[in-house]
């Protein structure tokens, strides 16, 4: 908790190992209690894509990815209590940007297992948000008639990146697929960042 991020490395030799800070951020307000982190957007990477893939059309949405020596920024989210997303790049030990449209603390954060630059958040305002952290857009809004009643705790995306699972203080899980209008708005979101 606290308005503090601090990032450790570890190093180890033979017979010793040793821990360096190496980066602390510190939340301008005095309000802000971080409850959440998600590392994100590590590597640069590029789709490679598969027959079924390219016959389905969601080659931006849910390829297998090709890692390349160069480094992008390492990215790390955090969230808590003044319902911001700060989205921060350890390399350059330095505040990216900031995803602001929650209207309650954000309680976890997710980031998708199929596109590293890709992000969902669950808040106190009863919604589960999709987010492009390569542009700052947010792509889709879950809640609404059929969505949670009461704060949503907890986020868990499926190995396929194409639907998640959220449960929430209204004692119940919703499984959330994501829709044609929705890959359509995540394929948008990935082309207007090339």
């Amino acid at each position: 908790g606290g308005r503090h991020l601090s990032i450790y490395s570890i190093s180890s030799t033979n017979h010793d190992t040793s821990m360096q800070l190496d980066f602390v951020y510190r939340d301008d307000g005095d309000k802000e209690d971080y409850f959440t982190c998600s590392f994100a957007g590590r590597v640069q990477q590029r789709p490679v894509f598969t027959r079924r893939q390219q016959e389905r059309s969601v080659s931006k949405l849910s390829p297998m990815w090709e890692t390349s020596s160069s480094s992008l920024p390492q990215l790390i989210c955090v969230a808590g209590q003044t319902h911001v997303i700060h989205v921060l790049d350890t390399v350059r030990r330095s505040l990216l940007r900031s995803l602001i449209g929650h209207g309650g603390p954000i309680f976890d954060l997710k980031v998708s297992p199929v596109n590293e630059w890709l992000l969902l958040s669950a808040s106190m305002d009863w919604t589960c948000r999709l987010w492009n952290l390569r542009t700052g857009t947010q792509i889709a809004i879950f809640g609404g008639h059929e969505g949670h009643r009461d704060s949503v705790y907890t986020l868990s995306w499926h190995v396929s990146g194409e639907r998640f699972a959220s449960g929430g203080n209204d004692r119940s899980v919703k499984i959330w697929e994501l829709s044609e209008r929705v890959r359509d708005a995540i394929r948008a979101s990935i082309d207007a960042a090339d």
